[in-house]
C-alpha cells in the first residue's frame, strides 16, 4: 500500500513540475512576443530559466531561439547539444543551420541528417514556418533571423506535440512530394526518390541520378540515367548525354552526347534543345536549336532570342514585335523576361500606353531576383 502511494506520489510529482513547466514557458512565450501583457525579454528569460530548472527541455530550445535571434551564436551550440539527445524541434532547427546556414561544406550532411530524424518536427515545421513566416527563405539563404520568423517559430513550440518521432518506413511511403513546402528536408526526398528509383519507377531513376550528381557521385548519377534513359526517359536522356559531353562519370565523348541528347529533343525535351543550342553558340545552328526550345516552352531561351531581336544581335536585326512575343510566353516564369517587357512596355518599344505596368513588371522582376543590366558590374 505504501509503495503504491509512494509511485503515485512520485508520478503526480512528475505531473505537477510537468503542468508547472509548461505555465513558465507559455507566460516566457507571452512576454517574449508581448501577448496579452507588455513584452520583456528580460522577463520571459526568467520565466524560461525556471522552467529549465524544473527541467524543461523546451525552455532550453526557447532559450537557444532567442540567443540566435538576438545574434548570438551560443544559441547554435545548444541546439546541436539538444539535438544530440534527440530532441526533435532542436534536430529540425540545428539540422537547417548547418545543411543551409553554415560555410562549412563537411557539415552538410550533418544538417540533412539532423533534419531526416526530426521527423515531423522537419516536415511539419518545415510546412508550418514557411505558411506562417514571410522570411522562412530569407533565413535559410542566409539573412538573420527576423521577428516574424522568431515569432513563428515560439508560436510552433506552444503547438501541442512539438517533440515528434522519427522518421520510419511508413514515414518514407506516406511521403508525398507534391504536398510538401518549397523548402522541404532534402534528405527524406532523396530517401523517397532513391526507394521509387529501386522498384523501377523511370521518372525517380531519371532524378536520383542528378540527386547523386548534386551531392558529388557521378558514375552512381549516369548508372541512375543510363536505366532511366534505356526506358526512352526524356530527362535520362539528356542527362546521360550532358554527362557524355562533359565526360562527369562516365568516358567523354562527344558524339554520344549529342546522339542522346537528340533522342531527347526528338521526344520532346525543351532542355535538350537548350543544352544542343549551348553547344552549338558559335554556329550556324545556335539560333536554330534555341527557336526549337522556344517553341516548346523553354524560359531561357526564350529570353535569350528576345533580348537579341530587342538589341538586334540576331540575323535581321531588331525586331520588337517579335521580342514582345519571346518575353510575353514565358514572363511570369522567367524575371528577366518580366524586367525587359516591363522595360519595352515603360518605353513604349512594340506597344502603347503601357507604362504604369511596364513599372509594375520592372519592380516584380527585381524582386525576383533579376539584376538590371544598369546594375550589373
Amino acid at each position: 500500500m505504501d509503495m503504491d502511494g509512494r509511485t503515485t506520489g512520485v508520478a503526480l510529482d512528475a505531473y505537477a513540475r510537468r503542468e508547472q513547466c509548461n505555465v513558465l514557458v507559455k507566460e516566457g512565450v507571452g512576454y517574449a512576443l508581448g501577448i496579452g501583457v507588455e513584452r520583456s525579454e528580460q522577463k520571459a528569460s526568467e520565466l524560461w530559466d525556471r522552467a529549465m530548472e524544473l527541467g524543461s527541455v523546451n525552455a532550453m530550445v526557447l532559450c537557444a531561439v532567442h540567443q540566435i535571434f538576438k545574434g548570438d551564436e551560443g544559441g547554435q551550440d545548444i541546439l546541436e547539444n539538444l539535438a544530440s539527445q534527440g530532441h526533435h524541434t532542436a534536430m529540425f532547427l540545428a539540422g537547417i543551420i548547418l545543411a543551409y546556414r553554415t560555410e562549412d561544406v563537411s557539415r552538410l550532411a550533418e544538417g540533412l541528417e539532423l533534419i531526416n530524424g526530426s521527423d515531423r518536427a522537419g516536415y511539419s515545421m518545415d510546412e508550418y514556418l514557411y505558411e506562417n513566416s514571410k522570411e522562412y527563405v530569407s533565413y535559410i539563404h542566409g539573412d538573420p533571423m527576423s521577428e516574424d520568423l522568431y515569432a513563428a517559430i515560439l508560436n510552433w513550440m506552444m503547438m501541442p506535440g512539438t517533440e515528434k518521432v522519427r522518421y520510419d518506413n511508413a514515414a518514407v511511403r506516406n511521403y508525398d512530394p507534391r504536398r510538401s513546402s518549397r523548402i522541404r528536408s532534402e534528405a527524406l526526398h532523396a530517401h523517397w526518390i532513391h526507394e521509387r528509383a529501386e522498384q523501377g519507377d523511370t521518372a525517380a531513376e531519371a532524378e536520383y541520378g542528378s540527386t547523386c550528381a548534386k551531392n558529388g557521385y557521378p558514375q552512381d548519377a549516369a548508372y541512375w540515367w543510363a536505366r532511366a534513359a534505356k526506358k526512352g526517359s526524356a530527362r535520362g536522356l539528356m542527362m546521360l548525354g550532358d554527362a557524355y559531353l562533359k565526360g562527369l562519370g562516365v568516358e567523354c565523348s562527344e558524339e554520344r552526347g549529342l546522339e542522346l541528347l537528340g533522342r531527347a529533343e526528338e521526344i520532346g525535351c525543351a532542355e535538350a534543345s537548350y543544352r544542343l543550342a549551348l553547344h552549338h553558340k558559335g554556329d550556324g545552328m545556335y539560333f536554330e536549336y534555341l527557336n526549337r526550345a522556344a517553341s516548346k516552352g523553354h524560359a531561357e531561351s526564350c529570353f535569350i532570342l528576345g533580348k537579341c531581336y530587342l538589341d538586334g544581335t540576331i540575323e535581321g536585326g531588331k525586331c520588337y514585335t517579335k521580342a514582345m512575343s519571346y518575353f510575353e510566353r514565358v514572363y511570369t516564369r522567367h524575371a528577366g523576361c518580366m524586367y525587359l517587357l516591363g522595360l519595352m512596355y515603360t518605353e513604349d518599344k512594340g506597344c502603347r500606353n503601357r507604362k504604369a505596368q511596364g513599372v509594375q513588371f520592372m519592380e516584380r522582376a527585381v524582386k525576383k531576383g533579376f539584376v538590371p543590366p544598369s546594375a550589373q558590374a
